[in-house]
């Protein structure tokens, strides 16, 4: 019922989930991603793999595509990420 308040009020007008997530005109909010991604290195270090999870679907849904690796140099997780097209 809330959608249909918004799409009322002309607040909502079918935009998606990820359309919500991005930036005005349609860019992605960057900061957003960097502030997710690193709740998600967090999480990771923690051990709340669930978390982790949950962040990493959260970024997919906004279009983000991330990857894992390793500082080579002090062995640290790093997350690398991009917008999907």
């Amino acid at each position: 019922s809330l959608k249909a308040s918004l799409a009322f009020l002309g607040l909502l007008n079918g935009e998606t989930r990820a359309d919500l997530m991005r930036g005005e005109g349609g860019d992605l909010d960057r900061g957003r991603v960097r502030a997710l991604i690193e709740q998600r290195l967090e999480a990771r270090r923690n051990k709340d793999f669930k978390e982790s999870d949950r962040l990493r679907d959260e970024l997919a849904a906004m279009g983000v595509t991330i990857k894992d690796s390793k500082d080579p140099k002090t062995g640290d997780p790093v997350t690398n990420w991009e917008a999907k097209s």
